[in-house]
């Protein structure tokens, strides 16, 4: 995890901080080696129980199967066999990107006010685990999570 938040923070060092990092490392953990093992509503309410900005950034790149070869491919290579990171770390996040997109367009949407970047995978996502429009106002209108919850 290391690897991975060492080139997170140095490609968006603008929109993150080095105090985030054990955050960082804990996400990276669960999204990269444990995200089959949990429910998808529970991966969820981990996600939007965060800062949405901090998680827009990590996840906007975490799920960018692109910019893992691109960028951190290389360094895992140093410790991980290709094949590994091919397929089990990298192979896993695309695999799981239609599960996520949902998670991903509200945190877009709770960060910026918009969902731009994810918007063209709810085509393709097929809805799974998608939370229904009344649930991301109440959610907003809330102001968050443990609001929501009556915490």
């Amino acid at each position: 995890m290391k690897v991975f938040n060492t080139i997170l923070f140095k490609r968006f060092s603008s929109s993150t901080n080095r105090n985030d990092n054990v955050l960082y490392q804990i996400f990276g953990y669960l999204t990269f080696f444990r995200l089959e093992e949990l429910a998808l509503e529970d991966y969820r309410r981990l996600v939007l129980s965060q800062d949405p900005v901090k998680m827009n950034t990590f996840l906007q790149f975490m799920f960018n199967g692109e910019a893992l070869r691109d960028h951190v491919r290389a360094e895992w290579m140093n410790i991980y066999d290709y094949t590994y990171i091919d397929e089990k770390i990298i192979g896993l996040v695309e695999k799981n990107l239609p599960n996520v997109s949902d998670i991903l367009r509200t945190v877009e949407k709770r960060a910026t006010g918009k969902a731009t970047s994810t918007a063209a995978l709810s085509a393709t996502a097929g809805g799974f685990g998608a939370a229904s429009g009344a649930d991301q106002t109440n959610f907003a209108e809330t102001g968050g999570l443990s609001q929501s919850l009556g915490g």
